[in-house]
């Protein structure tokens, strides 16, 4: 598999509604189309200024730094070796962690990874542990021996699943499935149903926050319009599989909007009968910041535009990662919902109603299919969790 699942930015798509347009700010890709793809006029005519002009000043506008203390806690956090996983890492090692996992693909870059966390935090191992595990998002077997080796830990009390990836041209991954789709949505969804049973069951002492099963997002998921032609497919998962219907930018996009649904089916997993979550699971975005993921679109023209762009109106890096680290620290109010710029955001549309609902019940069933033919056990984990 060619592309490196490491780190997230938000992605949209041309924007259609004044709802959306009020509730959530364009993202960095969505401007880099604007003026590097077909048919910008169209898209331009129909971006809401108000959203984009909270956009262009989020740069000025970073969210609030986290400063509560993570003394005595084990964090999991994937596609950790660099961008926002990094800097995430970095944060909640700063703040006291007790035990660290960095869950990457290349170990030996991992390595490097921790020794800059522990160069820059300015403190030794004795203070705070920090392991480096393999988590390639393209292989079953180590997806399942990483949650394998969590369940072997003394106690953990949160997972952020952060690796992503953002595919410029249509590949496929090790099961047949385009890479965009295996790393955000199937590989993701395999984490998140092997996981919930671990946090479930971790230990902590009484009045101690429930453990955190954070799933990164993008804003992105707001926009997405499921055609028509797609809906009367036999699989809608299997419509965005077709190298012949590939848009990168709908495909992340979309990506993420089944990435709401995996999380959202999950909470109510993680929730009792009297509405207490015994898990928190939510999704987090950290809009726009710096980081490599259009890395696939090259050129001098690409290169100038991205650097002018993104140093006049991206969060740097580790202002985004500020959302990714406060996430952890919110309560039930929390559960199933969207974090953003220090706010629980509304549902979008495709989230929420008797449409969202439905769609989210069928794409989840059709993801659950998929995981079913590889990894047989996911059938009867879900079993136990819907008893």
């Amino acid at each position: 598999m060619a592309q490196n699942p490491t780190e997230h930015v938000s992605s949209s798509a041309p924007i259609t509604s004044l709802y959306l347009l009020s509730k959530y700010p364009p993202s960095p890709s969505t401007i880099f189309h604007f003026f590097t793809s077909p048919n910008s006029r169209e898209k331009l005519t129909d971006t809401n200024m108000s959203r984009l002009l909270h956009f262009l000043t989020q740069a000025w506008t970073p969210p609030t730094d986290p400063t509560t203390s993570f003394a005595g806690k084990t964090i999991v956090i994937t596609g950790a070796n660099s961008g926002l996983g990094f800097e995430a890492a970095l944060k909640v090692y700063q703040l006291g962690c007790s035990v660290l996992i960095l869950g990457v693909r290349d170990l030996a870059k991992g390595e490097v990874a921790k020794k800059e966390i522990l160069n820059r935090a300015g403190k030794g191992e004795e203070e705070g542990r920090i392991e480096v595990w393999s988590c390639d998002m393209d292989d079953y077997e180590i997806l399942q021996a990483f949650v394998g080796k969590i369940g072997e830990l003394e106690r953990v009390d949160a997972v952020v699943l952060n690796a992503g990836v953002f595919g410029v041209k249509y590949e496929k991954g090790r099961y047949g499935w385009e890479v965009v789709l295996q790393v955000n949505v199937l590989s993701t969804a395999l984490l998140g149903i092997l996981l919930l049973p671990l946090l479930k069951a971790a230990k902590r002492a009484e009045g101690e926050r429930v453990p955190v099963l954070e799933f990164v997002g993008s804003e992105g998921h707001a926009l997405v319009s499921v055609e028509q032609e797609r809906r009367e497919q036999q699989n809608l998962l299997g419509s965005y599989n077709r190298e012949e219907s590939f848009i990168p930018r709908v495909q992340y996009q979309t990506s993420k909007l089944f990435v709401m649904y995996i999380m959202q089916t999950l909470a109510s997993l993680a929730t009792l009968p009297d509405g207490k979550p015994e898990v928190t699971v939510l999704a987090v975005c950290p809009g726009g910041a710096k980081s490599n993921l259009s890395r696939g679109y090259e050129g001098v023209v690409a290169g100038v535009f991205k650097w002018v762009f993104g140093s006049l109106f991206l969060r740097t890096t580790e202002q985004g990662a500020r959302t990714l680290v406060s996430g952890l620290l919110l309560g039930e109010e929390a559960q199933g919902g969207f974090w953003q710029s220090d706010v629980i955001r509304e549902p979008a549309p495709l989230v929420t109603g008797e449409e969202g609902e439905g769609l989210r019940k069928r794409v989840w069933t059709e993801i659950v299919e998929a995981l079913e033919t590889d990894v047989p056990r996911v059938n009867e984990v879900l079993r136990k969790l819907e008893k």
